[in-house]
């Protein structure tokens, strides 16, 4: 029998925001920067047992459902696409 425990909305968004992947060809990426097709492909053969994985499989149910845009709150700001960061001055 899997014990599942409780946790709150704000301790599950600062676990997908912090946890980065630890192995394998993502290795050091924030969870939720994972491209969709590498979850899926986990999907497929088992996600990792634990945290780690109960956290890469609400990320790929999320993608899938509401695409990768919904994790743009978690990234920082110099990392989104057209932030002012990444216009050139003139």
């Amino acid at each position: 029998m899997v014990k599942k425990v409780a946790v709150t909305p704000e301790e599950f968004t600062e676990a997908i925001s912090t946890m980065v992947m630890p192995f394998g060809k993502y290795k050091g990426r924030p969870l939720y920067d994972l491209p969709l097709d590498y979850l899926l492909w986990f999907e497929q053969r088992g996600y990792p047992k634990g945290k780690l994985g109960d956290l890469m499989r609400a990320i790929a149910d999320a993608k899938a459902e509401c695409g990768n845009a919904i994790f743009d709150p978690l990234r920082p700001e110099a990392s989104c696409p057209g932030s002012r960061k990444h216009k050139k001055k003139h």
